[in-house]
């Protein structure tokens, strides 16, 4: 079957012709490896990587038209398609592509999902196109480029792009891409550097791109956000310069008393910050010995028991610190930004029970209870 068939699928997937052509081939294939398969493990290197090169410019092909199929099998279930009506991926007893893929066409649906990325890219750009066509790009190449490939083409970097996946690896082309995609956010020019990190670094990093994303959902940010975030808020903290402007201007403006410990949802605002660096100075900032051994009681989580919330965790004293409450770990909680601030405005009350805490409201029902391992 001629690879000029692909895009000819759209005309119609049931015809016979193309259904006895495909049969023609699966019977063609078979009989070629019943040929080879058994030649295998006498060959020498020399004829295995002959064997090779022509089974995977096969191989290439055949993922061109099974790419082809695939996007337009998306398109027509998903009633993208016009003048073409259907019952989507019901009608061919599936309920979506990653399930059609996984249990009837032996691939995984990672993979289906990466085919259908390199066919739309062929269909967006027809220089791409060539070069899958001439075997010059990977389809693995074309599927990462697809994600900033209209950017680039407004960019009038296309061209390089195309020449730069071609003579590099998969993994190069996606940190390329990685990288574009990190410049089209910020809109500014980024350079490339290689971190050595430990397992725990990494790990670290990971439970950062979490934190970042705030439990709404979606996709994680990306790596070089999470590092730049993590590194513009060590130097906010710790930098000389910037906290000697800070004082200035709270010199200028003043700062805004209170024994709140909550910063408002969309950040710290400056007065916030004040009052953090006022605390730190007066000896109300939690030790960092004291914050692990909180941290180690119940995890990074909110302490009230069903709550999940990771994202926005405070630390709050249970006796205020301006009257006299200690910083010690028995003196301490971690609660999310809600239920901090229920239990700041009195909505909520923590008790002592006979399993642990109890968070009654201000009738004196109980509603909460703290997690297991809270000290009442």
């Amino acid at each position: 079957m001629s690879l000029a068939a692909a895009p000819r699928v759209q005309d119609s997937a049931e015809d016979d012709a193309v259904a006895a052509a495909v049969a023609r081939l699966a019977h063609d294939l078979g009989a070629v490896v019943a040929v080879l398969a058994p030649r295998v493990d006498d060959a020498s290197l020399s004829d295995l990587v002959r064997t090779l090169e022509g089974v995977c410019r096969c191989e290439h092909d055949l993922r061109r038209l099974i790419a082809a199929c695939l996007l337009r099998a998306e398109r027509v279930a998903s009633s993208q398609v016009e003048g073409v009506a259907g019952a989507g991926w019901a009608e061919v007893g599936a309920t979506s592509l990653s399930q059609l893929a996984e249990e009837r066409l032996s691939l995984s649906a990672t993979e289906a999902w990466q085919l259908v990325r390199a066919a739309r890219a062929a269909q967006t750009s027809a220089a791409l196109a060539l070069r899958v066509e001439s075997r010059d790009l990977a389809l693995a190449k074309a599927a990462s480029i697809e994600r900033v490939l209209v950017a680039v083409r407004e960019n009038g970097d296309e061209q390089r792009l195309l020449d730069f996946a071609c003579a590099n690896t998969t993994h190069a082309t996606r940190r390329e891409v990685a990288r574009i995609e990190e410049e089209l956010r910020t809109a500014e020019r980024t350079s490339s550097v290689t971190l050595h990190l430990t397992r725990r670094a990494l790990a670290d990093l990971q439970r950062s791109r979490e934190l970042l994303a705030d439990g709404r959902g979606g996709p994680l940010p990306s790596a070089s956000n999470a590092v730049t975030t993590a590194l513009a808020e060590f130097v906010e903290r710790h930098c000389p310069e910037r906290g000697a402007g800070r004082a200035r201007r709270r010199g200028a403006g003043g700062a805004n008393e209170g024994d709140a410990d909550t910063a408002n949802e969309g950040g710290p605002s400056r007065t916030d910050r004040a009052q953090r660096a006022e605390a730190k100075r007066s000896g109300r900032a939690v030790p960092s010995h004291v914050r692990h051994e909180l941290t180690e009681l119940c995890g990074d989580v909110c302490w009230v028991a069903g709550c999940d919330e990771r994202g926005a965790l405070q630390t709050a004293h249970r006796q205020a610190f301006r009257h006299g409450g200690g910083q010690d770990a028995r003196n301490l909680a971690r609660w999310c930004l809600h239920h901090h601030r229920l239990i700041d405005s009195g909505e909520l009350q923590l008790r002592a029970g006979r399993d642990g805490g109890v968070l009654v409201s201000r009738a004196g029902v109980p509603v909460a209870r703290t997690r297991p391992g809270v000290p009442p």
